[in-house]
C-alpha cells in the first residue's frame, strides 16, 4: 500500500510540473543545440511577434497570438516547420553563434524597437542554462562583432514571416 501510495504521490509532482499545454511545446531544454531567434513590435496590431526555435534537429514556430511578454519564455507549436532551408539556415545560425554574446556581460544592444522598427530576440542554452538578449533590429546599431550574424537572423526571420 505505501508502494503505491508513494507512486501515486510521484506522478502527481512530476505532472504538476509540465509547463505545456496541448499544442505547445517546453523551452527549457539541456541540449546545447537549443536556439530560438525571434522579432517583436511594440506598436503594432495584429501578430506582433514572431519566433522560431531550433531544438533537436527540428525547427518550429511560435503560437503567440499577438504581443509577446518577455517576463514568460515564447510557446511553440508541436508540430515543425516541413523545410529543410530552413533548419539548414537556423543549423547554420547556431553553428556561427557569436563567442561575443556569450562572453559579454551585455544582455542588450543598440536601442531595441525606439524607433517602432522592432526589436530582434534570441534565447540559447549555454552550460545547460537558458541565456537571453535583445539585439536592435537596426543591424549598425549592434556591435560590430555581432552584425553579420544578427543580419542573417534578420533575414531569415522576414523570410519566415512571409
Amino acid at each position: 500500500m505505501q508502494k503505491i501510495l508513494l507512486a501515486l504521490i510521484t506522478i502527481s509532482i512530476l505532472i504538476s510540473c509540465s509547463k505545456t499545454t496541448e499544442g505547445e511545446i517546453d523551452n527549457s531544454s539541456t541540449d546545447d543545440g537549443f536556439l530560438i531567434i525571434g522579432l517583436t513590435y511594440g506598436e503594432c496590431g495584429g501578430d506582433c511577434s514572431h519566433f522560431y526555435k531550433l531544438e533537436m534537429g527540428e525547427v518550429f514556430a511560435d503560437t503567440e497570438e499577438a504581443w509577446w511578454n518577455q517576463t514568460n519564455d515564447p510557446t511553440f507549436n508541436n508540430e515543425s516547420l516541413d523545410d529543410a532551408s530552413v533548419l539548414s539556415n537556423m543549423e547554420q545560425l547556431n553553428s556561427e553563434f557569436p563567442d561575443y554574446l556569450i562572453q559579454t556581460e551585455e544582455v542588450s544592444f543598440g536601442c531595441p524597437d525606439c524607433g517602432d522598427w522592432g526589436a530582434l530576440h534570441v534565447f540559447k542554452n549555454v552550460d545547460g542554462e537558458q541565456q537571453y538578449w535583445t539585439l536592435d533590429n537596426q543591424i549598425e546599431s549592434n556591435p560590430e562583432e555581432i552584425q553579420a550574424w544578427a543580419m542573417s537572423m534578420q533575414t531569415l526571420i522576414y523570410e519566415l514571416m512571409n
